[in-house]
């Protein structure tokens, strides 16, 4: 029987601490503090307040770590950023 997994990709500043997680899978990205730090926005999703990146850092992140992705996600956020 098929099992679904779920993945999140977080984003932190290098040296903070990499929460260790069961569920959901977690993989984390270290980046500077001043890169971190740029392009974030707010989003709500009910009554949760989320910091995500805007399409711009969002492709240039895909791109820098095409390797861990693989090139397949890069590919789709790439169509959806152009739709």
């Amino acid at each position: 029987m098929p099992r679904l997994g779920c993945c999140v990709w977080i984003s932190l500043p290098r040296g903070v601490y990499r929460p260790a997680l069961q569920f959901p899978l977690l993989e984390v990205i270290q980046a500077q503090p001043a890169l971190h730090r740029l392009q974030i926005e707010m989003q709500r999703s009910g009554p949760i307040r989320l910091k995500i990146y805007g399409v711009e850092k969002t492709l240039v992140d895909c791109f820098r770590h095409r390797r861990w992705l693989g090139m397949e996600p890069v590919l789709e956020a790439l169509k959806d950023a152009i739709n």
